[in-house]
């Protein structure tokens, strides 16, 4: 996965999106680990994220295109699907994000 600056110098803003791995379940979160707020971070995806079961396109949710403000230290969090049914679909599981 791509990570990109979401602006600012030193000390500014810096937007990641992670994917983590809790109780069963893949989790994605965007997060300001800069010391800056970020202002309309904005997470494009390389293909679609289908999760909650395989109904959901997760990688269109509004969440990663009209986020407002992120300030530091702070991360939004949300759900993907569960670890057993995205290892169990064909194809695969790779993807890119851009931050920006």
């Amino acid at each position: 996965m791509k990570l990109d600056k979401s602006g600012g110098g030193p000390g500014g803003p810096y937007v990641i999106l992670d994917v983590d791995y809790v109780n069963g379940a893949f989790v994605l979160v965007m997060h300001n680990v800069g010391s800056s707020p970020a202002f309309r971070p904005r997470v494009d995806f390389s293909r679609d994220l289908i999760g909650n079961g395989g109904e959901l396109a997760v990688s269109d949710l509004p969440i990663w295109q009209r986020r407002g403000l992120l300030a530091p230290d702070n991360s939004i969090r949300v759900f993907l699907d569960s670890a057993a049914l995205v290892l169990r679909r064909k194809g695969s599981k790779r993807f890119r994000a851009t931050v920006t």
